[in-house]
């Protein structure tokens, strides 16, 4: 299955709101031009954020500061205050942008599209891109999105929803748009977000009630031995939530995807930790 395009269907620069088949960015900005910019996206359900919001501000600070980026005043919450009226009913897929401008200022940009349910299960494909567990940006969400599109079209080609990326070194990180984690003789085992992993706001929110829960979890580099030998495989984000792995391309067929005995648990604890069963799968 491929994954949904992304269309924006409302869209609001520096407090305006827009159409979105409107010019409305000059073509000199850094962040147009350069790729300097960094964003969070987060979903909304008939109006309502995710109550997550705080973790995506912790991580637009930190993206900022690492950016150099002096983002004033403004936090996501108060930005998400101007922008609450315009976004429509239903599920919504909202993004905040800051791209750099003139003389280091900041450009605004609110967007949000229709956000589909995530799908049952997923085929997952292994990439020759690389993260760098010692590269500063691997902890920023970044609008430099090149190499992730790239290992995404790759995955696309070969019948995968999404590409898992490796060190150097060999071990899996994270996939171009989600979290890894993988369960074998009932211990949850992630990448470290040393390796080069972005520290995913779902992949927090699960390992801290599975953790709770009992849950023995490991954050240790995963290597393709230990995807070839796992009980069950799963990607986590703030759009797919909590989804299943059913296939990775020509390492293995026959993992259990959404039939897998963890899922129910796993839904179950992140539904507690929502407080709002909307905000899951349908």
């Amino acid at each position: 299955m491929k994954p949904p395009p992304e269309l924006v269907e409302h869209l609001m620069v520096d407090g305006i709101l827009l159409p979105t088949d409107t010019p409305a960015l000059k073509a000199d900005l850094p962040g147009i031009l350069r790729g300097e910019g960094i964003f969070e996206t987060f979903l909304v359900v008939d109006g309502s954020p995710t109550p997550f919001l705080s973790a995506h501000q912790d991580r637009l600070v930190e993206s900022a500061s690492i950016m150099d980026m002096n983002m004033q005043s403004w936090t996501l919450q108060n930005q998400w205050e101007e922008y609450r009226a315009h976004v429509p009913a239903g599920r919504q897929r909202v993004r905040f942008t800051l791209l750099r401008s003139i003389d280091d200022n900041l450009v605004r940009i609110w967007t949000s599209s229709h956000a589909v349910f995530p799908p049952a299960e997923i085929i997952l494909s292994l990439s020759r891109f690389l993260r760098y567990p010692d590269d500063p940006l691997s902890r920023v969400k970044t609008t430099s999105r090149a190499l992730f599109q790239l290992a995404r079209r790759e995955a696309e080609k070969v019948g995968a929803y999404e590409a898992l990326l490796s060190t150097p070194e060999g071990d899996w990180t994270e996939g171009t748009v989600s979290n890894l984690l993988m369960i074998k003789e009932g211990r949850v085992k992630t990448p470290p977000l040393h390796r080069g992993v972005l520290a995913g706001v779902t992949r927090h929110v699960l390992l801290s009630k599975l953790r709770k829960s009992g849950i023995v979890v490991q954050e240790e580099p995963v290597t393709t031995a230990d995807l070839e030998k796992a009980d069950e495989v799963y990607v986590t984000s703030a759009l797919l939530g909590v989804t299943p792995v059913c296939r990775i391309v020509d390492v293995r067929d026959d993992l259990p995807g959404a039939s897998g005995p963890m899922l129910p648990r796993f839904l179950k604890l992140f539904q507690e930790a929502t407080q709002d069963p909307s905000f899951l799968r349908s």
